[in-house]
């Protein structure tokens, strides 16, 4: 991407608020370094991590990266220093791995939802073994552990020894009747390594010892007494020999550290972009930006565009004062040309096209309206502001061709240009004609371009070409201001004369200046006035079309679930009712059958009307509705099918279907049952499982 057009859009600012919003180290460089892309697929990468990262921020989630260190950082400069990593160092370490599996910890259990940010986790490499042995070793506070070495351990257990029997010894001392009254206080201090008494300086013949430093008045000697002399002599041993045992532990975690050197720095490599990403999902919610989509006919349709820095750079109340712009490029036409007066806002469309542009490519969400597409392009090519050079003796102009001719050079269908001012800054007539020579030249090469001009030979261009659409920032005549808004398909006056009026300009003198410009550029100006004013009246009834059309998508959604609703319930009741009467004919079926049997069992006359009690049974659950539809339920059984049988308050599901014995095996918690046609339930599965919904109160 072209450095300059990055300079120019300033998208080095967009880099410090992304910055600013990382909690690492590492993470701010990648802000600091990000670049835009123009590679499809990296871009659409980045976006659904972006996307990913702000849908878990908006569900009130967060991603634990507090603690991030930089392990390349540390082992470079212990290399250049010749020593082992200490303690402190290692530890922060230990905190970058921690971060690494509480991070994947997270990723892990939202994976369903985050699979862009899962398969990044996924590149972690396996750094446990390394995290173990730090943690074996270091205590939190950054000092070795005891148990660091079996030797480490013998050590400080011998020091502890000697400096409580050194602690004794001096107590003793302290305590004895001569000693006690040469001293200043009863107590030791000590002096360069060594254990002392404050003796009074004129009785320090009375303490026998080592003279090692007086106070600053002179008054009081510090000697270490003869008998604490060999064991603070040991100490001093004991106190080497640990030194040389933690040296040689913090070599040895430092060589384990530096076998998995690449390891630690693509881990470092991963983090950092987990903390950049989340940056980015930071700044997308705090601005109400969008996710923009990547368009697949090239066309470049953005509604609503807010400059992001504007937004970005102002406070929360102020935020709504930045109006919003809505264009297109590459639909219908690819080149648009912006007149207007100054100080309307051309130069800020210019730079608000270019920004999001880069965002987008940059993988960001846009300070857009919904349903921004954003084509991808190779480079985009930028010329906006005063291009004077001071130090390559350049005039303005000059600094403008300069700049030109270098984008004119890489220009094709792939390219986006951006021109502010496109043949100022020198005579207009030649200006003009040198203007409309690049417009020409950016058109045979396709790019797609966007212009701004005070010049009326490059609005009579976009007349000419199909391909190239006039387009204006709307100017009020009522109140003599710009309202900044971007009207595509009406070139703009530069309102010179009532800019000048309000600025207090005579009249007369306007008058005369109306007078010189002629009546053929009257009539434009009038004209183009009464198309701005029919494109506002036009934009106002569509604003209230669109209102209404909104209500009435509203209603009819409101509707439509209410109606969604009510067949739903209906469903569950139709499902409920024919449970209950299945199983209040079962249940008649289940108290008359005992009568069966005795009337069976009581002779001839009793077993006709048993028979004649059973077909009549057969008939009340064979015939009418409910005998219909469980018929055709029956029928319709399959092997596999799932079924209600309410004596195991299971659902089931069919093994194998007996239809001559009318019965069924099924499958019920892994185990087999037989079970006739008449312990089923009619209702069909999807029914039970919704009824039992309804009395769980599940929805």
């Amino acid at each position: 991407m072209d450095p300059h057009a990055l300079e120019v859009l300033e998208f080095h600012r967009l880099r410090d608020h992304l910055a600013a919003r990382c909690q690492s180290e590492p993470g701010r460089d990648v802000a600091k370094s990000l670049e835009p892309s123009a590679d499809r697929e990296r871009i659409q990468t980045a976006l659904r991590q972006t996307d990913e990262a702000r849908a878990h921020l908006d569900r009130g989630e967060s991603l634990p990266l507090t603690g991030i260190g930089s392990p390349r950082a540390l082992l470079q400069r212990v290399r250049k220093a010749g020593r082992p990593l200490e303690p402190r160092e290692l530890l922060e370490l230990h905190r970058t791995l921690r971060v690494v599996r509480d991070l994947k910890g997270v990723i892990d259990r939202e994976r369903g939802r985050m699979p862009s940010l899962a398969s990044l986790a996924d590149q972690f490499l396996d750094l446990r073994p390394q995290e173990d042995l730090i943690d074996a070793a270091i205590e939190t506070p950054g000092r070795l552990r005891d148990r660091a070495s079996e030797k480490l351990w013998e050590i400080r257990r011998a020091l502890l020894e000697v400096e409580e029997t050194i602690h004794g010894k001096l107590k003793e001392l302290g305590e004895r009747k001569e000693y006690r009254r040469a001293l200043q206080n009863p107590g030791f201090t000590v002096r360069g390594g060594r254990y002392v008494l404050a003796v009074k300086l004129e009785m320090k013949g009375h303490v026998p010892g080592i003279l090692h430093d007086r106070s600053q008045t002179g008054a009081t000697a510090f000697i270490e007494p003869q008998p604490v002399v060999p064991l603070t002599n040991r100490l001093r041993e004991l106190k080497d020999d640990e030194r040389k045992e933690e040296s040689r532990i913090l070599w040895e975690l430092t060589h384990a550290i530096h076998r998995e050197k690449n390891a630690f720095v693509h881990t470092e490599s991963l983090l950092a972009w987990f903390d950049f990403t989340w940056a980015k999902a930071l700044l997308s919610k705090e601005f109400s930006m969008r996710s923009p989509e990547i368009s697949r006919d090239g066309a470049l349709v953005v509604p609503d565009a807010r400059h992001p820095l504007l937004l970005l750079e102002r406070a929360p109340d102020e935020r709504d004062e930045v109006v919003p712009v809505s264009y297109r490029l590459r639909d219908t036409f690819r080149i648009l040309v912006v007149t207007g007066p100054n100080t309307g806002g051309k130069t800020v469309t210019l730079k608000t096209v270019g920004l999001l542009q880069l965002m987008f490519q940059a993988g960001l969400h846009v300070s857009t309206g919904e349903g921004a597409r954003f084509p991808v392009f190779r480079d985009v090519g930028a010329d906006i502001g005063d291009e004077q050079s001071l130090t390559q003796n350049l005039s303005t102009f000059s600094g403008h061709v300069r700049n030109i001719a270098r984008i004119l050079k890489g220009a094709d269908k792939r390219s986006l240009v951006l021109l502010d001012e496109l043949g100022a800054g020198t005579d207009p007539a030649e200006g003009a004609a040198l203007g409309l020579a690049i417009l020409e030249a950016l058109r045979e090469r396709r790019a797609a371009v966007v212009v701004t001009t005070h010049l009326g030979g490059l609005k009579e261009f976009a007349y000419r070409h199909t391909d190239v659409e006039n387009a204006s920032v709307e100017f009020d005549p009522q109140s003599l201001k710009p309202t900044y808004r971007l009207m595509i398909g009406i070139p703009g006056n530069s309102n010179a004369l009532e800019i000048a009026g309000r600025h207090g300009i005579d009249a007369a003198l306007i008058d005369r200046a109306r007078e010189l410009l002629g009546e053929g550029s009257r009539r434009a100006e009038n004209l183009i006035e009464s198309l701005v004013a029919s494109r506002r009246t036009a934009e106002e009834v569509r604003t209230r079309s669109e209102k209404h059309l909104q209500k009435s998508k509203n209603l009819q959604k409101a509707a439509e679930e209410r109606h969604r609703h009510l067949e739903k319930r209906e469903r569950r009741l139709q499902a409920e009712a024919r449970k209950v009467l299945d199983e209040a004919l079962r249940a008649f079926q289940r108290r008359v059958e005992p009568v069966i049997k005795q009337l069976n069992s009581s002779g001839k006359t009793g077993g006709e009307a048993a028979r004649t009690l059973e077909d009549a049974l057969r008939r009340l659950r064979r015939e009418g509705d409910l005998g219909r539809r469980r018929q055709e339920f029956l029928d319709g059984l399959r092997k596999e099918d799932r079924v209600w049988v309410p004596r195991f308050g299971e659902l089931c599901r069919i093994r194998k279907i007996h239809r001559a014995d009318e019965r069924l095996t099924v499958i019920l918690g892994g185990l087999t049952a037989d079970v006739s046609f008449d312990d089923v339930s009619l209702a069909p599965a999807e029914e039970i499982l919704a009824l039992l919904d309804l009395v769980h109160g599940r929805p």
